[in-house]
């Protein structure tokens, strides 16, 4: 059971990036969630969801209402925590490694996306 999610998102606009703390909802595959966003710094934010989605790490999400913008799975079962120069090389560390094998088939069928 995954409830928290380190992502990497790519925001449809300026504007739809939501504050930290904000209420969005997730989707993945055929299903979604609600969730509350912890910016984490960059384009890298903690999801804690309402209901496990089983995701995997490379699946793409999408993030909506009220924000717009697509995502990667970067760890599928963090800790819970906040930002730190750590943890953002940390997840720079791990994005890098889905963009250079590709991405991969997630547990939904989904890829990574390029873009991340």
């Amino acid at each position: 059971m995954t409830l928290l999610i380190d992502a990497a998102v790519a925001w449809a606009t300026p504007e739809a990036r939501p504050d930290g703390g904000a209420r969005v909802i997730v989707r993945h595959g055929g299903r979604e969630t609600p969730a509350r966003l912890t910016e984490l710094g960059g384009r890298f934010v903690q999801l804690r969801l309402d209901r496990d989605l089983g995701v995997a790490r490379g699946d793409r999400l999408e993030i909506a209402a009220p924000a717009a913008g697509d995502g990667v799975v970067l760890d599928p079962a963090p800790a819970r925590h906040g930002p730190s120069r750590d943890l953002l090389a940390r997840l720079a560390g791990l994005e890098r490694e889905l963009r250079q094998a590709g991405g991969r088939a997630g547990s939904a069928g989904s890829r990574t996306s390029a873009r991340l």
